[in-house]
This record gives C-alpha cells, structure tokens and sequence, in this order.
C-alpha cells in the first residue's frame, strides 16, 4: 500500500516515528509506511489539541467565581426572608426577596449547566493512552496481532511513546509513562486552577 502524506511536517515525522520503533526494540518488526504514518497523524492531532494543564477559559474561571459570590449573596437574602417570616413584614420587601431569591437560583442553575459545556474534558493522561493504543495497534498489523504489552518503564511501549511525546512537545518520562498505562493516579501539571 502506498502511502501518501499530507504535508512534509507529517512526512518528517513518519519518518522519526519508524526510527523510534525500531529503536524500541528489536524483538518486534517495525511498522510498515502506513503504520508509521498513522501514528504520525495521530501524534499531530494531539498535538493541536489543548491539554487540562492549560489554563481554563476565562468564562469557566469566572463563572466558579460568580457562583461562589452568588452563594453568598443567596444565604444574606435568606436571611432576610427567615427574618420577615418571623413577623410582620412590609409586603413589597418579601415579595422583592423572594423573586430575587428565584432569579438567583435560576442563575446558579443556568451556570452550573454551562460550566461543563466550557470546561476542557481532556485527562492529561489520554494522549499517552491514545498514542500506545496506536502504537499497538500498528505493530500488531505488522507482527500478526503481536504487540509489546508490558507498560515497564524500561519495556519498549513506553520508550517508543517517550519519544514519539517528546517529538510533539509533550515530554514525558517512560516511569511517568508507565505509571498512567497502569492507570495510577499523578498530579497534573501547572498550576492550581480556581
């Protein structure tokens, strides 16, 4: 099969992630062209594509913002309106905190179910799942279904996506690599968000 890239970036790259499996190890065959190519499209994609360490929109950070003002905001005319029922309140104020009190939960309603939609879904930890599995998935088209599986450090999945990360900017070491293959849980990267 021939094989046919999109543009000399992702030629180049095909061409680095043939290298990185051959030096993963020796007892696998190194993918064919296309194998190579697809991992290759695939580790562009990823890396276009905005990691959870990257700061939260503006929109996401100040709506939590918002809604724990909000909050506040709520339990002071809660306040007001357990103090009116207590006695004799003048109409107008009741009824003013009381549509007040159903615009503020409205609001906290509306951003609440809005936050997610705006929120990056991305784990961190895919892109080194989603690379492995292709990875996999080439090698076993060219080793008859066969394909390293162990998710050592030192074994020759996590070398092979050390390098092929690296070559997309998201560097990694083959212990970190392996523990999330092993689904540990590890702190992401960068800063505490709000």
């Amino acid at each position: 099969m021939e094989v046919t890239y999109l543009s000399d970036e992702h030629e180049r790259l095909s061409k680095d992630v043939e290298v990185l499996f051959r030096q993963a190890t020796s007892r696998f065959a190194v993918p064919t062209a296309s194998g190579c190519a697809m991992v290759a499209f695939y580790l562009l994609g990823l890396r276009d594509t905005p990691q959870k360490h990257d700061k939260q929109p503006k929109a996401v950070r100040y709506g939590k913002l918002f809604l724990y003002h909000l909050s506040a905001e709520r339990r002071q005319v809660e306040y007001w309106i357990a103090l009116y029922s207590q006695g004799q309140p003048v109409e107008f104020w009741f009824r003013r905190d009381q549509e007040l009190l159903e615009k503020i939960d409205e609001a906290q309603r509306s951003v609440e179910t809005l936050l997610p939609a705006l929120s990056p879904k991305r784990d961190a930890r895919d892109p080194i799942r989603q690379v492995a599995a292709a990875a996999k998935q080439a090698w076993g088209e060219t080793n008859g279904g066969r394909a390293p599986r162990y998710t050592n450090p030192d074994g020759p999945l996590c070398r092979f996506l050390a390098g092929a990360l690296a070559k997309i900017g998201q560097e990694r070491s083959a212990a970190e690599i392996s523990e999330v293959l092993r689904s540990r849980r590890r702190k992401p990267r960068g800063g505490q968000i709000l």
